[in-house]
């Protein structure tokens, strides 16, 4: 993906949760490429969280490294996946980060990479559920 379609997406983001909340049926319409590795890690992700439990997958502006954080159980200690996911895949990364999907909804369009992608870090954590 170019520089410049990146900083759209964001750009837009940053306007629409400016002005209102992204809700969960809006979709930024910039299409992020992603890599293979990435597009099967998002699978492992979503396979995870099926369609009732929580968590969120982040991806870096290259589509190339992604991580992603969920529970296993309906509720767990925490308050913002998106953030935890995100500051994941900027540790591993080392670059700017997106949150492409919550729970199962993706937030950005995206694609596989037309070109082969070399290397690429993935990375996830499972958040720790409450005990009552």
């Amino acid at each position: 993906m170019k520089p410049h379609g990146f900083a759209a997406a964001i750009s837009s983001l940053i306007l629409l949760s400016g002005s209102s909340a992204v809700l969960a049926g809006d979709i930024v319409n910039t299409p992020i490429e992603i890599s293979t590795g990435t597009q099967s890690s998002l699978g492992d992700y979503l396979g995870k969280v099926k369609s009732t439990r929580p968590g969120a997958f982040a991806v870096s502006e290259d589509g190339a490294d992604s991580y992603f954080y969920w529970c296993e159980d309906i509720q767990c200690f925490e308050t913002s996946y998106g953030e935890t996911a995100k500051r994941g895949c900027e540790g591993i990364s080392g670059k700017s980060c997106v949150v492409l999907y919550v729970r199962n909804q993706p937030r950005f369009h995206h694609a596989l990479a037309m070109q082969p992608s070399t290397g690429g870090r993935h990375g996830s954590k499972r958040a720790r559920a409450y005990d009552y």
